[in-house]
């Protein structure tokens, strides 16, 4: 299924999900959980290179793919309270109460 950018990501009260994206990045979002695709480009032979997600609530486990390798600088993890650089790593994200 392709995820667009623009495209909300929404787990109710008894479901997650996995992603795993064309660069083999990872993430799964657990019960209650929103998040946002900002942006989103994997054509290295072109130089574009982004991944950028508002995550809104809920729980969040990340796992970097290939744009952290090439393009570092290129992705994001945003949340309300606060913006995370990835530079290559896993990163849990819990949001909310």
């Amino acid at each position: 299924m392709k995820i667009l950018r623009g495209d909300i990501i929404q787990t109710s009260e008894k479901a997650s999900i996995g992603l795993i994206f064309d660069d083999d990045t990872v993430v799964s979002m657990g019960p209650n959980s929103e998040m946002a695709i900002d942006e989103y480009n994997f054509v290295p032979i072109e130089g574009r290179l982004s991944f950028v997600v508002k995550f809104i609530h809920g729980t969040l486990t990340y796992i970097s793919g290939q744009i952290s390798k090439l393009s570092p600088q290129s992705v994001r993890l945003e949340t309300p309270v606060a913006t995370i650089g990835v530079r290559g790593t896993q990163v849990f994200i819990k949001l909310g109460g």
